[in-house]
């Protein structure tokens, strides 16, 4: 939680100098906030893929747009993001006697991140696309085991980030309404270029992974000028 506010200090602390100079040159700012929905999978060569289903969580942070035109047309916008993303697991049964096995589970990763998008508007309809870093904060694990359809044990644990990567770049790439009076509806992709497992992570079955995640979301933008 540290590093997020470092990052969101640093970005949106770069707007005391970039607003002035707007000001100044005639280029539009507007600050905001966004939140919704993230629907995340993994892809790439990935070992028994048919194990792992989609996961579901959210996202939500603050939002900067400079505008080089005065109706907004062509702008930049900087954001800084908590996200959440993951996996589901589910291993297929099988027998061992008069008796069934069952995995079953949920992998939570918490990310940091900041897209950096170029934006364009016509009227109230928008495309955005823009590279994306990531940071990861931390990751849970929840298994739970199935004996005869029953559940035997839970656990809960935080592994170790020490063989993941923890920094990634992607593409975010979306498309939108924003309103004259700053409500924004949006949809976006954002894929990962970098594999977050490194070896010997969840017995390799997960060496060449990227996440995947599809997000929509609602917010608001305040024009400051």
């Amino acid at each position: 939680m540290n590093k997020f506010l470092l990052v969101t200090t640093a970005v949106f602390g770069a707007a005391v100098f970039v607003i002035p100079t707007a000001y100044a040159q005639g280029i539009g700012i507007g600050i905001g906030v966004k939140a919704g929905g993230n629907a995340s999978r993994l892809a790439g060569g990935i070992a028994n893929k048919d194990y792992y289903s989609t996961k579901y969580g959210g996202h939500g942070g603050l939002l900067l747009n400079v505008s080089f035109l005065k109706d907004g047309m062509l702008s930049v916008q900087p954001e800084v993001l908590f996200s959440q993303r993951g996996y589901k697991i589910d291993n297929p049964t099988y027998q061992m006697g008069n008796s069934t096995f069952n995995l079953k589970g949920t992998s939570s990763y918490n990310y940091l991140d900041v897209p950096v998008l170029i934006k364009f508007k016509l009227k109230s309809f928008y495309v955005e696309a823009g590279p994306q870093y990531s940071r990861l904060l931390n990751v849970k694990d929840e298994e739970r085991y199935l004996l005869n359809g029953k559940q035997a044990s839970h656990s809960n644990t935080e592994p170790s980030l020490a063989r993941v990567n923890r920094n990634e770049i992607g593409l975010a790439t979306g498309l939108g309404v924003q309103t004259n009076s700053g409500l924004l509806i949006g949809l976006r992709y954002n894929a990962s270029f970098t594999e977050f497992a490194q070896r010997f992570y969840h017995n390799n079955e997960l060496a060449n992974a990227r996440f995947s995640v599809f997000q929509a979301s609602v917010g608001y933008l305040l024009k400051l000028k």
